[in-house]
């Protein structure tokens, strides 16, 4: 199973996010042992936050401020 990275995430529309979240959540009751759902629970958590962040006029999703700003720092 790929891990979804933000970028990824960035070039999917709001309906394809939606598809893939229904995706993950039916491969993680499918998954057995605390260590494979991790990462599925992971891009469960990335996928939601950026359903709720998408919003832009394109329906691709938008990198959160708070993100851009702790990238900026660390740069």
């Amino acid at each position: 199973m790929a891990i979804l990275r933000a970028g990824d995430i960035k070039k999917l529309t709001k309906a394809e996010m939606l598809k893939k979240l229904e995706e993950l959540s039916k491969s993680l009751l499918e998954v057995g042992g605390s260590n494979k759902k991790r990462p599925v629970k992971t891009a469960i958590a990335r996928l939601k936050t950026f359903i709720s962040k998408a919003g832009s006029e394109d329906g691709k999703a938008k990198v959160p401020e708070q993100k851009k700003q702790a990238f900026k720092k660390n740069s």
